[in-house]
């Protein structure tokens, strides 16, 4: 599915700073490439000629990162060099050049601005129309709205927001609660690399059980159970589907929010498959009220 034009440039600073992260010599080790790289065309290229030669780089990579398909940025690429070479730079052709590129990008960022806004104000009215009555839907999207505008660590995308504010919305998280559950949302995703989407549902099961059973602090016991699905000895994407499988047994009243993924995590651990989860889970919860 292809990125609208900010969430390209989104998608490339983030892999920037996570390869910094992760890997500092290859970091430098590119920045030995491009440096050199750039100090030569500048050198064997006039002025205008590089300058073109620097935005069909720019075109390529943002080709690269939104479709992550090397074969389609490497025809950009080669398509756009050849071009350049094929072009007497004047003056006028320069200038020409620079205009219609800047009416395109502006014209393509403005369009791709407006259709996702559009689209996350849709996402917005949806869960406000849902979850509010008729006369209180405009309200409760501006509440949704300004939740949304939480900076947090900055990994969410404002679709990926709304879709997981929407979610909320129709689990009935109260809305006070919300804005800890997208940062708790957020976390958690990054943490264990699961989809926003699927961690917001586990985020708002915890917390309606936790206010369901009276908890005084719903987002204290949502953080436990960040911290014990951490501990746990298996991958995160099995954790989530034992708790997809077995989420209803965390309802019980005789059980608890925290006793339910202490044994969740106690029977990933011994073995068991996740998708085969609910029996051995449900079995050690009822030895609990005996």
């Amino acid at each position: 599915m292809g990125q609208s034009l900010s969430e390209a440039f989104r998608s490339l600073g983030a892999v920037i700073k996570s390869s910094y992260q992760l890997a500092p010599a290859a970091v430098g080790c590119l920045l030995i490439v491009v440096i050199p790289g750039i100090a030569l065309v500048g050198r064997w290229s006039e002025t205008r000629q590089a300058t073109v030669l620097f935005l069909v780089l720019a075109v390529a990579l943002l080709v690269y990162f939104s479709t992550k398909n090397y074969g389609e940025a490497a025809l950009a690429l080669a398509a756009g060099l050849f071009s350049v070479y094929s072009v007497e730079w004047s003056l006028k052709n320069f200038l020409s050049f620079v205009a219609i590129w800047i009416i395109f990008s502006v014209v393509a960022f403005l369009s791709s601005s407006v259709r996702l806004a559009s689209r996350v104000e849709d996402i917005y009215r949806q869960a406000a129309v849902l979850s509010a009555g008729a006369d209180e839907w405009e309200e409760r999207e501006k509440q949704l709205q300004a939740i949304s505008r939480f900076k947090g660590l900055g990994m969410l995308s404002p679709t990926e927001k709304a879709d997981v504010l929407r979610l909320f919305s129709f689990r009935r998280i109260p809305v006070p609660l919300m804005k800890a559950a997208l940062q708790a949302t957020e976390t958690v995703s990054i943490v264990t690399k699961v989809e926003p989407i699927r961690v917001a549902g586990l985020i708002a099961d915890v917390t309606r059980a936790a206010e369901v059973a009276g908890d005084s602090s719903a987002q204290g016991v949502a953080d436990s159970v960040v911290q014990t699905m951490r501990d746990a000895a298996v991958a995160p994407s099995d954790f989530f589907t034992a708790f997809e499988v077995s989420r209803n047994l965390m309802f019980r009243e005789d059980i608890g929010v925290e006793p339910y993924f202490l044994n969740l995590r106690d029977v990933l651990e011994a073995g068991v498959r996740p998708e085969h989860s609910y029996e051995p889970l449900k079995s050690k919860l009822d030895m609990l009220d005996i």
